[in-house]
Parts: C-alpha cells; structure tokens; sequence
C-alpha cells in the first residue's frame, strides 16, 4: 500500500514545491515509485505551475504518471493568486474530491507526495482549513506521513519530520515509521 507525505508549511510561497521534488528525486533515486498530487492550486493563468514541476520531477522515474498533465495530479485550479476559499468564488470545491483524486493517484506509486496550498491555516471552505483537511484525510486513512514543522505534531500528533536537510537516514526512518 502506497504510503502518502503531505508536504505543508506555514504560508504561502515558502518553498513546498522545491521541497517537495527534492523528495520525490530522493526517493525516486532511492528505487521508489512517486507520484505526486497538488489538489489545488490557486493563481493559475493557462497551467498549474506548481502541479507542472511535481509532474516534471516524478515523470522521470514514473511511468504511472507519464502521460498525465498537471490538471490529472490537481482536484482544483484558480485564477485568482489567493486562499482557495476565496479563490473559489463559485463554491464548488468538494471535499470529497480530493480525496478521489489523492486515493486515485495514490493507487499507482509506492509513495504519493500531496502539496497543500499555503499553510496549515490557510481556508480550504468557509471555516474549513487545510489543517482540518490534514487530521479528517487522516482520520479517513490507515496512514499518513506528513512534512511539517515540529507544531504540528502538537495539533494532530501526528509523526512528523522537521523541515530541513534531508538526508537517507531521516527519511528512510520517516517512511518506516508508521502513522
């Protein structure tokens, strides 16, 4: 069963898209099959850049993912550069959704990297953030690997990593460890 690393941080523009394909290049490198899903993006103009370079990164060693486009690795997508609550000014994000689409995805890699948008307190719906996502998508799953700072272990108690160097024997315990 693949196992899933929620890659979130505490704002938006921080670094979880470089973050996340020096991960999946790891553990790519390390003889895993990942695959990757940014369920919603927002400040799209033609093509959800962030979902473009998760797709670009796990192409190379995923043929699962190959003849994907960004669009099949994201539940969402918005124009305006904001909050997807707000971004979604016709309220049609559905939770249910994205979870679809992460379980779909999750079916074809060892391991899934799923990026959030903006932080952890970032509106997903009308009082409804991504740390709500993080502990109901959780509740709903056997496991759950997260990225996160060492904060939100006190919210969720969830395992956790602390952001910042990545090396083999961080993350091999990581992937080891179970949820």
């Amino acid at each position: 069963m693949a196992k899933i690393l929620f890659i979130t941080a505490t704002n938006t523009n921080i670094g979880k898209t470089y973050a996340s394909t020096k991960i999946i290049e790891r553990l790519s490198n390390a003889g895993l099959k990942v695959g990757a899903s940014k369920p919603i993006e927002t400040g799209v103009d033609t093509i959800p850049q962030d979902a473009y370079k998760l797709l670009t990164a796990v192409k190379k060693n995923n043929v699962n993912f190959r003849d994907f486009t960004p669009f099949d690795i994201t539940a969402y997508s918005f124009s305006l550069p904001s909050a997807p609550f707000v971004a979604d000014s016709n309220g049609i994000i559905n939770i249910s959704k994205i979870i679809d689409k992460i379980v779909q995805l999750k079916s074809l890699c060892d391991v899934l990297i799923v990026e959030g948008a903006g932080g952890l307190m970032v509106p997903i719906k009308k009082d409804y953030f991504m740390l709500g996502f993080i502990k109901d998508f959780r509740n709903g799953q056997k496991r759950l690997l997260t990225w996160v700072k060492a904060t939100l272990k006190a919210y969720l108690g969830l395992p956790y990593l602390i952001g910042g160097k990545l090396n083999s024997s961080n993350l091999e315990g990581f992937l080891r460890r179970k949820a």
